[in-house]
């Protein structure tokens, strides 16, 4: 009895060794892609290399033009910065200067 009971064993396993084969090839088979289905792939990935491209030096443009205004708009803001302290300078020396004559003033009395 033992020795038909191996037989039946080994029989199942080689029954269940085809069925795992049948599933592995049948997957490999739905895996499988068409020489028409690839080359829609490739166009597809061609595709989103461009738009990325377009992406990329459009944003490369807006990095460069803020860049180039950047600059420009600080360098207008020293400029009203400077004239803004100039002007209070002046005020202050002309504060000064009327204070100062005031005092003089003052003490010739």
């Amino acid at each position: 009895m033992l020795a038909g009971t191996d037989g039946m064993d080994s029989e199942r396993r080689v029954e269940e060794a085809g069925a795992m084969m049948k599933e592995l090839i049948s997957g490999l088979e739905a895996a499988r892609v068409s020489s028409e289905e690839a080359e829609q792939l490739g166009d597809l990935g061609e595709q989103l290399r461009e738009i990325q491209q377009d992406v990329n030096q459009q944003a490369v443009q807006d990095a460069n033009q803020q860049f180039v205004q950047e600059p420009n708009q600080v360098a207008g803001r020293s400029a009203r910065t400077r004239r803004a302290r100039e002007r209070i300078s002046r005020s202050r020396r002309a504060r000064r200067a009327a204070k100062s004559s005031k005092s003089k003033d003052a003490e010739k009395e």
